[in-house]
């Protein structure tokens, strides 16, 4: 398994203070007892020397029987009593021997059972060690593992963040070709119909003048009649310049047609030949306005 040491490093600053308490709980019970063994040791040795110092009060009791009872016999100095005397010592030696023995004997167990704590204690710490390096690995291998998946769903995050980015360009790309479009064709159709709407009133004013033109000349029409036609129109223009204009040039030229006509116009011509039904030059005249001409007052109240 290969680990990243930096991951390694992480684990064991991770585990090493878990690891040590365990270990200082684990010394601090070796300790505690090697301390109560220690105390038992201190009870047995405390136990053993009473027994020791009961068997030799005891044998001098003895003693002092044996003593007591060969003075009473006269026999105080006899070999008797020596003899019986230590005959009581050996037998003292053999009682205090076994019962030193025996402090022996359980001495020696406290200790063993000290050295098996201390054994146990020393395999524990050994199989502790030897579980550490696996224990970090294996913590080493999940940090690697966290950061691993970490930076990949932040590497995930980070691509679904992209694609809403694009989608929400691609969404507003789409707003503003559409927006662009109904622009378009809303410029489109406002182009068309102020077209129509020129078109429309180029026909109408070319109706008005072709209406215009036929009432200047048309011959059945006397011209009083036409100047009050125009009149009526030019104020119903409700402030169409170029209707307006176009009247008053069409006042004007009906005007010189009829000056120029009354000055051509002779005594000798006939009412066939005036263009406006006059039977004589003076009625002609009156016709045509000559004497007194309405659209030229008009034309000049208004100018």
């Amino acid at each position: 398994m290969s680990i990243d040491n930096k991951y390694y490093t992480q684990a064991e600053q991770q585990y090493n203070p878990s690891y040590n308490q365990k270990v200082t709980a684990l010394q601090n019970q070796l300790a505690q007892n090697q301390q109560n063994l220690e105390q038992q040791k201190v009870g047995v040795n405390a136990n053993y020397d009473y027994q020791v110092q009961n068997q030799n009060l005891n044998n001098r009791l003895n003693k002092n029987n044996v003593s007591n009872a060969m003075l009473g016999r006269g026999l105080s100095n006899s070999s008797i009593a020596v003899s019986g005397l230590a005959e009581q010592d050996a037998k003292n030696t053999r009682l205090v021997g076994d019962i030193n023995r025996n402090r022996t004997a359980e001495l020696n167990n406290i200790d063993q059972q000290k050295a098996l704590l201390s054994q146990n204690y020393n395999n524990t710490l050994a199989q502790m060690e030897a579980d550490k390096y696996d224990a970090i690995m294996a913590l080493a291998q999940q940090l690697e593992d966290r950061d691993w998946n970490r930076d990949f769903q932040n590497r995930q995050l980070a691509q679904q963040y992209a694609l809403a980015e694009m989608q929400k360009q691609y969404q507003y790309a789409q707003l503003a070709q559409a927006q662009a479009q109904f622009e378009a064709n809303q410029t489109w159709k406002q182009k068309e119909w102020e077209y129509q709407q020129q078109l429309a009133q180029a026909q109408q004013t070319d109706a008005f003048k072709n209406k215009i033109d036929n009432i200047v000349v048309d011959p059945s029409i006397s011209s009083s009649d036409k100047y009050n036609a125009l009149t009526q129109l030019y104020y119903n223009q409700n402030g169409n310049e170029s209707n307006q204009q176009y009247l008053m040039d069409s006042y004007l030229r009906l005007m010189n047609a009829n000056n120029n006509f009354a000055r051509s116009t002779t005594p000798q011509q006939t009412s066939s030949q005036n263009l406006y039904g006059g039977t004589s030059q003076a009625e002609s005249r009156k016709k045509i306005g000559y004497e007194y001409d309405p659209a030229y007052d008009f034309i000049t109240n208004r100018r």
